[in-house]
């Protein structure tokens, strides 16, 4: 093991100022405010599934889908037609895996404060009622323009008032987690890959399947498609079982590559995708907005991300008899 000095502080006087700074460099290299790479494995480490962090709240958003199933026939209609979704072609489906329901609902929590940072370009701390606008995707819309950022699937009810108040305390003590984070460098775009894969595993869900797709693999991907088209064509990539959105990504970054002077109204039409899980339709979302995250924070109209919920082999789901 090579150690590299990073950083280093020199107190050259004794006063205010010097202290202040001393304050500062503890907090970056000590607390880790603000510096920790955003990297989909250390997401994945750090908040995902198999982290200490999701164990200790687990047992809350357990008692809250137990809860809401018991009180309300709303909730139990949703998380039903969840449990038929996902264990479709399952031979012994059993009864309704609370557990699995939750993994989905926390990662599609962090994946709504993560693209909120991502587009602030620094961490977020919230009162309530900013975090809930976050978590309902009110704040995308009223600050970015971002419109289908959130929309009302299997875990829709998980927002409504009664039960949203059992969930910001989670979800602050999540944004306080990812203080640690620089978001000013975003080193990948598809921040969710991993944590669909651990997902997968835990769930064997096997109708959806998911297995990430290396960044390396999608780029040469996109590049190759790209490379078939006409001379001075721009893309119109489709990517029928988008999953996290990997592919998507390098699409859009290819495209932008080769055509650098093509203007985001077209640029944005580049890459659409679609997929038959609705949480990876969220995650894709979130890595198509990480990738134009530049061009959105100055958009001035109305962007519906071209990422939506479908099956490529069926007119109507299977879940429907």
């Amino acid at each position: 093991v090579r150690l590299v000095e990073c950083d280093s502080f020199k107190p050259e006087q004794v006063d205010e100022a010097t202290a202040t700074r001393f304050m500062h460099f503890l907090r970056k290299h000590l607390a880790r405010e603000q510096s920790r790479p955003v990297t989909s494995a250390f997401i994945a480490t750090d908040l995902g599934l198999n982290s200490s962090y999701y164990a200790h709240h687990l047992s809350v958003l357990i008692a809250l889908v137990t809860r809401g199933r018991s009180v309300d026939p709303a909730v139990e209609l949703a998380t039903d037609l969840w449990s038929q979704f996902v264990d479709y072609l399952e031979s012994d489906p059993g009864t309704f895996r609370t557990e699995a329901y939750v993994d989905e609902a926390y990662v599609g929590i962090l994946a709504r404060l993560l693209c909120a940072n991502i587009l602030n370009e620094q961490a977020i701390l919230s009162d309530d009622n900013h975090l809930a606008e976050i978590l309902t995707g009110q704040y995308f819309a009223n600050s970015f323009h971002l419109h289908n950022i959130v929309e009302h699937d299997y875990f829709g009810w998980i927002l409504r008032p009664e039960y949203i108040r059992d969930v910001l305390p989670i979800a602050r003590d999540m944004q306080r987690d990812l203080y640690a984070y620089d978001f000013k460098r975003i080193f990948e775009e598809d921040l969710f890959g991993r944590l669909m894969s651990q997902l997968s595993r835990r769930s064997d869900r096997k109708l959806l399947g998911q297995e990430w797709t290396p960044q390396w693999l999608a780029a040469q991907l996109a590049e190759k498609c790209l490379s078939r088209l006409p001379k001075g064509e721009p893309p119109r990539v489709i990517d029928m079982c988008c999953g996290s959105g990997s592919i998507l990504a390098e699409v859009l970054k290819a495209t932008r590559r080769n055509f650098p002077n093509l203007p985001f109204s077209e640029l944005r039409q580049a890459a659409t995708g679609f997929d038959i899980d609705p949480l990876a339709v969220l995650l894709s979302k979130i890595t198509w907005v990480v990738t134009l995250a530049a061009d959105l924070r100055i958009a001035t109209e109305q962007v519906i991300v071209p990422v939506y919920h479908a099956d490529s082999l069926f007119s109507v789901t299977p879940i429907s008899k």
